[in-house]
């Protein structure tokens, strides 16, 4: 879990990206130019990471799998995000995925708009393994995901699942539990 003041500094500055309607400056004295809606989600998906804790034996594989399964909306973005970085004392690696079976070595996989038809089962597999589950289906939390990206007001909202969280080992961090939504 990132402790570090520049850690947390990060992570507080990039919620205070995603609130500010989709729009960042490109100097104090020019136009505000509009960032996509996936590349906050993409940084926010990462600094997701550093909030979680998962069991050690479940992040010791030499990497730190982020993983998408189905259809890919960030467009590059993710990796941008991820490029060179680290979570838990480990680099990151991105993943794209076609199949289900492919994400049970993933610590995160952000659950694509493209696999809605068949969420009701993949929830069920992955809520056995020590996996944050993130997307923006809209009844995801429902279903049993564990992390959701809401639009409210034009903003990315946080909405998290305390129990579906916390029945697959993972814990999360009281400083995201103060920025999200919480639902039992």
């Amino acid at each position: 879990m990132c402790k570090s003041k520049k850690c947390l500094t990060i992570f507080f500055l990039t919620l205070l990206t995603l609130k500010s309607n989709f729009f960042l400056a490109r100097n104090a004295y020019a136009d505000f130019t509009p960032v996509h809606e996936y590349e906050l989600k993409a940084v926010f998906l990462y600094n997701l990471g550093h909030f979680i804790s998962y069991p050690p034996e479940s992040i010791n594989s030499g990497y730190f799998s982020i993983c998408v399964l189905g259809k890919d909306p960030f467009q590059g973005s993710l990796e941008l995000a991820t490029s060179g970085k680290q979570l838990h004392g480990q680099p990151v690696k991105l993943r794209y995925l076609k199949r289900l079976e492919e994400s049970l070595d993933c610590q995160i996989v952000f659950i694509s708009q493209s696999e809605e038809p068949i969420l009701s089962n993949i929830l069920p597999i992955l809520e056995k393994y020590p996996i944050l589950t993130v997307s923006d289906i809209p009844y995801f939390l429902s279903e049993g995901g564990m992390i959701r990206f809401a639009i409210q007001d034009s903003k990315v909202r946080l909405q998290i699942h305390q129990t579906n969280l916390n029945k697959t080992g993972l814990n999360a961090s009281a400083k995201l539990f103060a920025l999200a939504d919480i639902f039992r």
